[in-house]
């Protein structure tokens, strides 16, 4: 028992402002009171597609790695220009001298400033530094890559949302026409007209439909799950896509995707800078044969090692030739490994071009060939519910039974969920064009022939 009277206020004012230990369960004890399902429904907001593709790049964890690994590619182009500056050292220690014959030695202290600057390698660092510069431009082409297959993964999953949800808007409706269907049964089979299988069968349609709905809405809410994945988004907001699924129309013919732009086609472009990567460290193998020629100074206290006096400054100024005469033949080999490498990725090129132009052309005429469909798709809806009226008023008279009916409904339903599915098609295919064209293909919203 509570003997605190302040204790028995608080309670008191705890239940009044709707504070009891009910509300502090949340929402999952609201709903068992209630008598509603236990749920917990995540915050809802509207999401566009260009912000949907802007979430998914900033927080994309690979793009990140990426974006990291040009970084690195920028620090190693920074490093390979190292080959064009001097080198500076300092040097300092001690030294014992004696001479042939006696026991006495001495000992002194040295310390000299050497500079060494190559003037020549052969073309080895001019070398260094374009590969160097091409390892940056694959890493950053890497990344346009990546970050273009994130967006279209976005748009895929986006549009996929949209086409459930104007199916789904599709079936709740037929499901209403299904209703009244049933009505006009009814009124016949109460005038004697029909028997009770009419209208039962129209019981086990719309039991059909909402199990079709159902899944339906299993589907959209899985979508609507990999879209929050793709976009990094916390389980507690639940992004509701905007707009409908657009039939659209290509904006540019066929010549427009099959010039020169093909050379930044991901497959094209890769296989380039390799090729020019391995052009590089073919010339830089050449370079090898060459003499390398370096200008080296010294000043200060240098050890008598190497030309010094004792205990006075001096300094040297001197051009050095290195030539390697004999090395084992490594750079021979390496000369015919790295021409090789050239020539495979020469082939390797010609073959890529060969390939996109041939999956270009096809691509194109696969999207043309949706897009028609779905543009007849829009008359073939206008005749099935044509149909569907004329075969309604036959029923009503007595020329069709409760079969035709049901079938004319469902030609219906089947022609518009065939175009929303064409127009999906239509996104599909677009997406895997752009992945072979590494760019967005422009199309046209088709308001005048939308189903609305």
């Amino acid at each position: 028992m509570i003997r605190s009277p302040r204790a028995v206020i608080i309670i008191i004012l705890l239940v009044c402002s709707g504070f009891g230990p009910w509300r502090l369960l949340g929402p999952l004890a609201q709903a068992e009171e209630s008598g509603q399902p236990a749920t917990l429904e995540a915050q809802a907001y509207t999401l566009s597609i260009e912000n949907a593709r802007q979430l998914a790049v900033d927080r994309n964890t690979s793009l990140a790695s990426l974006r990291e690994k040009i970084i690195a590619a920028k620090a190693r182009e920074g490093r390979s220009l190292a080959g064009f500056y001097p080198k500076l050292e300092t040097k300092f220690g001690s030294e014992q001298a004696g001479s042939s014959g006696s026991s006495v030695s001495s000992a002194s202290g040295f310390g000299y400033l050497a500079a060494t600057w190559n003037i020549y390698r052969g073309g080895l660092d001019v070398a260094a530094a374009r590969s160097a510069l091409l390892e940056t431009k694959l890493a950053e082409h890497e990344y346009e890559i990546q970050r273009l297959a994130v967006e279209r993964e976005v748009e895929a999953v986006y549009s996929n949302i949209l086409y459930l949800r104007d199916v789904s808007l599709i079936k709740e409706r037929f499901i209403g026409i299904n209703a009244k269907q049933q009505a006009l049964a009814r009124q016949i089979v109460n005038r004697g007209g029909g028997s009770q299988s009419d209208v039962v069968e129209f019981d086990l349609k719309t039991g059909t439909l909402k199990s079709e709905l159902a899944q339906i809405e299993q589907n959209y809410r899985g979508f609507v799950i990999k879209l929050k994945s793709l976009i990094a988004e916390d389980f507690a907001r639940n992004p509701s896509p905007t707009g409908q699924l657009p039939h659209q129309h290509l904006k540019y013919p066929l010549s427009t995707y099959m010039d020169a732009r093909l050379a930044d086609a991901p497959a094209v472009k890769t296989t380039a800078i390799h090729f020019d990567l391995a052009a590089h460290k073919s010339l830089a193998t050449r370079g090898r044969w060459l003499p390398q020629v370096d200008l080296e100074g010294q000043f200060g206290d240098r050890p008598l090692s190497i030309g010094g006096s004792d205990n006075n400054l001096g300094g040297s100024v001197a051009v050095v030739a290195t030539w390697e005469i004999f090395g084992g033949f490594e750079t021979a080999y390496e000369g015919k490994e790295r021409l090789a490498e050239k020539a495979t990725a020469d082939w390797m090129l010609k073959s890529d071009i060969t390939a996109l132009l041939a999956d270009v052309e096809s691509g194109y005429g696969e999207l043309v060939t949706i897009q028609k469909r779905s543009d007849q798709g829009k008359a073939n809806i206008e005749l099935a519910k044509r149909y569907y009226e004329l075969v309604s008023a036959d029923f009503m008279r007595g020329y069709k039974n409760s079969a035709d009916f049901n079938s004319a409904a469902q030609t219906w339903y089947e022609a518009e969920v065939e175009r929303k599915r064409l127009d999906l098609e239509f996104v599909e295919k677009k997406i895997q064009l752009e992945a072979k064209l590494g760019k967005r293909i422009e199309t046209v919203t088709m308001k005048d022939v939308d189903n609305g």
